[in-house]
């Protein structure tokens, strides 16, 4: 699991995203900026979290639980699969 550096302070959130709000985008791969941290923040159900291992393209999925979050680190390639029911948001 990544984990957020000390000293950042967050500049952006999302509205809350369902399965029928999500951005097409958020569900096919896509990352970051150089230099922008990603912290999904899921409220309700749970979502499915597929990171792009570069190099060699290998991917790791996490299950990410209603009152839990996961963090995107800059430019790292991913994207999230959402059950029925899910609701979520970002910050970065």
């Amino acid at each position: 699991m990544t984990s957020l550096p000390d000293n950042l302070r967050p500049y952006r959130s999302t509205p809350t995203f369902d399965t029928r709000s999500v951005p097409p985008a958020l569900t096919a791969r896509h990352s970051t900026k150089s230099g922008v941290w990603g912290c999904i923040q899921v409220t309700a159900g749970s979502l499915r979290l597929t990171r792009f291992h570069e190099p060699g393209g290998g991917t790791a999925c996490e299950i990410v639980e209603a009152g839990t979050m996961a963090v995107v680190a800059p430019q790292e390639p991913h994207f999230v699969t959402l059950d029925e029911g899910t609701e979520f948001r970002m910050t970065f």
